[in-house]
């Protein structure tokens, strides 16, 4: 399961809005794992919503959130768990115990939840939305219906496979890195040109947001495929644990291949790989639906 601490240093921030990083977790039974820290400080509102579905996060662990943006996040698949304070590793050592155990499913838990120990005073029976089933008021002053999570059959971040359950375990080779992006390049280099097509890419810039560090993966065994070069490519980049592409166009065989393998497809008109990477970073770059090319062009 992917969770997201909205902190302010090393504690959860007491407002979601007010969190300056994003710490990116896989959690499973007695394991807690940092994928990364994202810095979210000076972000706009839609932007620090947006970042939450762009890596795939199952659950964000918060302080105090905006009836709005909880009801954003959970339209858009990611269970909530506000009103929690405490250290990130106190939070960390809740959340490894709950996974262990079935009767706490994420925000409308009845369970045990360990989590309660770390609920805001006075904010005991508000956890994610229980005991809150009348409606509340945002800022602005329009109602909204209090999240209480999603419908068990419902999915999160539109990727087939990816049952939204807050608890759910995932096996970590499955879910590969989220922090990891593969873009499309005619180079070695993020100054290289970013490569319009991705079958037939020269190859791809391997960006680990975690570390910052940068490989290269090799792509010239599919240029000259009669077909099937967009399936192979896929393969490729789903080989190096990349679940983000960024690249210019991508036919539908090669989109259905990406779609199945939990890859999210973004497509830039940028002229360098450094350039499409840091429009993606700047949330200016829209996950892609659909393929955008017919077959073999």
């Amino acid at each position: 399961m992917i969770v997201c601490l909205a902190q302010y240093n090393d504690r959860l921030a007491s407002l979601f809005e007010s969190a300056d990083t994003y710490a990116i977790h896989q959690v499973q039974e007695n394991d807690a794992r940092l994928l990364g820290t994202v810095p979210v400080d000076g972000l706009a509102r839609k932007d620090r919503l947006d970042l939450l579905t762009r890596y795939s996060v199952a659950l964000l662990v918060c302080g105090a959130l905006c009836g709005c943006d909880q009801r954003v996040l959970s339209e858009a698949g990611v269970a909530v768990k506000p009103w929690v304070c405490g250290s990130a590793d106190d939070v960390l050592t809740a959340l490894r115990s709950n996974a262990l155990r079935p009767d706490v499913q994420g925000s409308d838990a009845q369970g045990s939840d360990a989590l309660e120990s770390l609920t805001m005073p006075g904010c005991r029976n508000m956890r994610g939305g229980g005991g809150m089933r009348q409606q509340g008021r945002c800022r602005h002053g329009s109602p909204f219906p209090v999240s209480t999570g999603n419908a068990p059959d419902q999915t999160y971040g539109q990727t087939p496979g990816h049952e939204h359950d807050a608890f759910l375990q995932t096996d970590a080779t499955e879910q590969g890195d989220i922090m990891k992006i593969a873009i499309t390049a005619q180079g070695t280099s993020l100054e290289s040109p970013l490569d319009p097509r991705f079958g037939r890419a020269a190859g791809f810039l391997i960006v680990d947001e975690a570390s910052g560090n940068t490989e290269y993966r090799d792509n010239s065994q599919n240029l000259n495929l009669p077909q099937g070069a967009g399936i192979q490519a896929a393969m490729n980049v789903a080989d190096t644990g990349a679940r983000t592409l960024i690249t210019g166009h991508v036919g539908p065989k090669a989109f259905l291949a990406l779609n199945k393998g939990n890859i999210a497809v973004y497509y830039s008109e940028a002229t360098t790989a450094a350039e499409a990477l840091e429009a993606f970073k700047r949330g200016e770059l829209s996950k892609a639906d659909a393929p955008d090319r017919e077959g073999h062009w």
